[in-house]
């Protein structure tokens, strides 16, 4: 049981490091930046948090934007296929 308690917190932990990136990349972004603090605080604390695995489509052309993906650690390629 404790185990599982120490685990649970490290999840707790590393989940409160993430949203604290992505709050202060908030800070930084066009678009972004000028909003009321408040308002980066809820975005960054409603936001999903997902890991995305090398090779997985987030997007695909065509398909109606929905949301705004931020990148908050790691780098995402982009491609655009001409047909």
């Amino acid at each position: 049981m404790e185990t599982s308690v120490k685990t649970e917190t490290k999840i707790s932990e590393a989940l409160k490091e993430m949203r604290a990136k992505a709050r202060a990349l908030l800070d930084s972004v066009l678009g972004f930046r000028d909003c009321p603090a408040a308002v980066l605080d809820e975005l960054a604390e409603q936001g999903e948090l997902r890991h995305i695995a090398k090779g997985e489509f987030i997007q695909h052309q065509g398909d109606p934007t929905t949301h705004v993906i931020m990148v908050v650690t790691g780098l995402l390629e982009g491609s655009l296929v001409r047909q």
